[in-house]
C-alpha cells in the first residue's frame, strides 16, 4: 500500500457498503510522536491497485493510533481511533469521524470516549438486542510512575442508542489482557481473545450477551507479546 510515512502500524481491513475494501493504519516517524496520524487507502471492486493514501486525522499535538472502520446497522460508516499526548497512553481518549455517504467522505472529528487511558484496537460488534459493543483496553498508570502497560485491563464500551452515548463495563480480573477481540458464536453467545502483556499465552473469555464477561484465562496458543 502507498504510504508517505517512515513507520506504519496497526492496520485494519474492512469493506464499505459498496464493496470497496479499506485499509486504515497509523503512520509517522515513530509511535507516540505528535506526527503520528491516521491514514486510509481503498481497493475498489475490480481494481488491481490500492488508492493513494488519505490522511484522516491531523492533530499536530497528538499521536493518533489504532484506527478501525465500523459499518453501522443504519448505514453510516464510522472511523474510530485513539488520541494521546506523546507516549502517555494512560491519557488516551477515543475519537471518531462518521460518514453518511457510505464512506466516501467523513464528518468532523469528535470525542467518542473521554475516559483517560481508553484504547481501541478491534471493531464494534452488535448483539442480538441491537446493543453496540466496542472492546477496549484501559492503559493504567501506577501512582507516581510513567505508564508501562503492566497494569492495563480490558473493558467494553456499550451503546444502546446507536452510538450517541456510551457506558464502560470492566472485564473482571483482566490485568495484562489487551486488544480484546469479540467474536459472535452461532448460539448467540460471544467469545473474546486477548493479547497478553506478560508474554505467556493468548487469553480468552466468554459472555452470554457481550456485556458481562468471564475472567480471561490462557488458552493453548503462545503469546510472545
Amino acid at each position: 500500500l502507498p504510504s508517505p510515512c517512515i513507520q506504519n502500524h496497526a492496520a485494519n481491513l474492512a469493506f464499505l457498503p459498496d464493496g470497496t475494501l479499506t485499509c486504515v493504519w497509523f503512520g509517522g516517524t515513530m509511535e507516540g510522536m505528535g506526527d503520528i496520524s491516521i491514514y486510509m487507502s481503498r481497493l475498489a471492486p475490480g481494481a488491481t491497485r490500492w488508492s493513494q493514501h488519505e490522511k484522516m486525522s491531523d492533530d499536530p499535538a497528538k499521536s493518533e493510533q489504532n484506527p478501525l472502520i465500523f459499518n453501522a446497522p443504519g448505514g453510516d460508516v464510522w472511523l474510530l481511533y485513539t488520541s494521546q499526548t506523546s507516549g502517555n497512553q494512560d491519557g488516551s481518549v477515543v475519537k471518531c469521524r462518521i460518514s453518511a455517504d457510505g464512506g466516501r467522505t467523513f464528518g468532523k472529528v469528535r470525542v467518542l470516549c473521554d475516559i483517560p487511558g481508553t484504547f481501541v484496537r478491534q471493531p464494534i460488534v452488535v448483539n442480538g438486542a441491537g446493543t453496540w459493543l466496542l472492546p477496549v483496553f484501559r492503559c493504567v498508570g501506577l501512582p507516581g510512575e510513567r505508564w508501562t502497560g503492566d497494569a492495563d485491563t480490558a473493558g467494553v464500551l456499550i451503546s444502546r442508542d446507536a452510538g450517541k452515548s456510551w457506558t464502560m463495563t470492566e472485564v473482571p480480573d483482566s490485568i495484562g489482557a489487551v486488544h480484546m477481540n469479540i467474536v459472535p458464536l452461532p448460539e448467540g453467545e460471544f467469545v473474546a481473545f486477548y493479547r497478553n502483556r506478560f508474554a505467556e499465552y493468548v487469553l480468552s473469555s466468554r459472555s452470554s450477551d457481550g456485556e458481562n464477561w468471564s475472567a480471561p484465562e490462557p488458552i493453548d496458543l503462545p503469546n510472545n507479546n
